[in-house]
């Protein structure tokens, strides 16, 4: 469930933000407290999944660590990641995390690592859920992506079956269906391209569709459905290949 006039504020903030977890039960690092952050220089890519920047993403102790909202320590990916979007549950937990390391995107997910040096996904995204209780509606079920684009894209958004808003009228609420959403858009881009959002919703499955869309029309939908909490790998493809064919473990 969400309130539309909250909605409204948050998607201004993510659109300025643009990448690690915000408006979600994620540890974020104490001294952020909320604050809009700009950060020069950190564009998208040019051309297909080449940056301008030969080391794109941010690398931890650059810009005073203003953008570290997941709390990635050195420890969390190798030496001279450039970090493009993370997410992390806890202060104890391994965060998920998108990153650029000798010309390659690498996709970190729990334990796991996966190096994409050709994609041929027009966006690749992580998917974490988790049934997490709020006090207002009790037990939802939550899942929150991080993700980056190829340079093509101009448009990802988001939708979640069942997931509604609560839209005021003088002092009445009514919930009505919550539209997609969008969570990039290139006229207003993210840190390196990046992107992340929080569905809610309830019952026994986790559902999402991510629908990617460039200058001519839509590109690629993917079905993200989880029938128990975890996180997962994902690659938005014309094709729908399974995140390229030199995808490989480690980095």
């Amino acid at each position: 469930m969400r309130v539309a006039s909250l909605s409204l504020v948050l998607v201004a903030v993510v659109a300025t933000i643009g990448v690690f977890t915000f408006a979600k039960p994620a540890y974020r690092s104490p001294n952020q407290n909320g604050k809009t952050i700009h950060v020069k220089g950190a564009k998208p890519p040019v051309n297909g999944w080449l940056f301008a920047d030969p080391t794109p993403g941010f690398h931890l102790g650059e810009q005073d660590n203003v953008w570290n909202m997941s709390a990635v320590r050195a420890g969390d990916v190798p030496a001279g990641a450039g970090i493009f979007a993370a997410d992390r549950f806890s202060r104890t937990a391994r965060p998920n995390v998108l990153f650029w390391r000798r010309g390659c995107l690498v996709a970190q997910v729990g334990a796991s690592r996966t190096r994409l040096c050709d994609p041929h996904a027009a966006a690749v995204f992580i998917a974490r859920t988790a049934p997490v209780f709020h006090s207002r509606t009790g037990l939802v079920h939550d899942m929150f992506l991080i993700g980056v684009v190829r340079s093509d894209v101009t448009r990802v958004t988001v939708h979640s079956p069942g997931e509604t808003q609560t839209v005021m009228h003088g002092a009445t609420g009514r919930e009505e269906p919550l539209a997609p959403q969008v969570v990039y858009d290139k006229k207003t881009p993210g840190w390196w391209g990046s992107w992340e959002d929080t569905t809610y919703g309830t019952g026994s499955t986790w559902r999402a569709t991510v629908k990617v869309y460039g200058t001519h029309g839509l590109i690629a939908t993917t079905d993200v459905v989880f029938e128990k909490p975890g996180d997962a790998l994902y690659c938005a493809s014309a094709l729908r290949a399974v995140c390229g064919s030199s995808a490989q473990r480690r980095s």
